[in-house]
């Protein structure tokens, strides 16, 4: 059973519908506790809805960069999160992260977020 998966790099022309692939495939991995997502611009809104329903994932890394691609406020819904790593966070993930935080850090004592990163070029102070 898998419990981490990284997918780092995979080229955007893929002849295949990759971000489909991998939705069908999060849906299999019922065991996966860790998945670090750094391709830019491949996360979907779907696939985020389909991770949601994974109840032992408790680790996310992530591209900060939506593109249109993904609603950031749907990490909400990632109720089991204990850690998120953002890598080069965009104007909307930015304007979306205080809520998330404020949401999967209410959690009962030591059920909430207790892990946050951000990996950025620039500041947002």
């Amino acid at each position: 059973m898998v419990e981490r998966l990284d997918v780092i790099y995979y080229p955007l022309a893929s002849t295949s519908d990759w971000a489909a692939t991998c939705d069908q495939a999060f849906e299999n991995l019922v065991s996966l506790t860790s998945l670090s997502w750094t391709r830019d611009k491949s996360m979907t809104s779907k696939m985020l809805r389909t991770l949601s329903k994974l109840q032992r994932l408790i680790r996310l890394e992530l591209n900060g960069r939506t593109w249109s691609t993904y609603d950031p406020r749907l990490l909400i819904g990632l109720k089991h999160l204990k850690e998120i790593k953002l890598h080069t966070p965009d104007r909307e993930m930015m304007k979306a992260i205080g809520g998330v935080l404020f949401s999967l850090s209410k959690r009962g004592q030591g059920q909430g977020l207790q892990v946050f990163e951000i990996i950025t070029r620039v500041s947002f102070i």
